[in-house]
């Protein structure tokens, strides 16, 4: 199943967040994911690797709660 092509129907705001140190999924795909889809935006999380909200729980809930109150 490969939905990128889709990506640019996305009209809801659109945040990942990432750790700097992710083996699993590179930086590259996560440019590509955000750049498919108009206006997102990506937070890299230092000292995160593939699981952010386990490995920086206060950095990943700060940013979700910022990224939350605006909307």
């Amino acid at each position: 199943f490969d939905a990128r092509a889709t990506l640019r129907d996305v009209r809801c705001p659109t945040m990942m967040v990432a750790g700097i140190d992710d083996r699993t999924v590179g930086l590259d795909a996560k440019h590509a994911l955000v750049d498919a889809i108009a206006g997102a935006r990506l937070v890299l999380v230092p000292a995160s690797g593939h699981v952010t909200n386990v490995d920086q729980p206060g950095a990943f809930n700060a940013v979700l709660r910022e990224f939350l109150s605006a909307r």
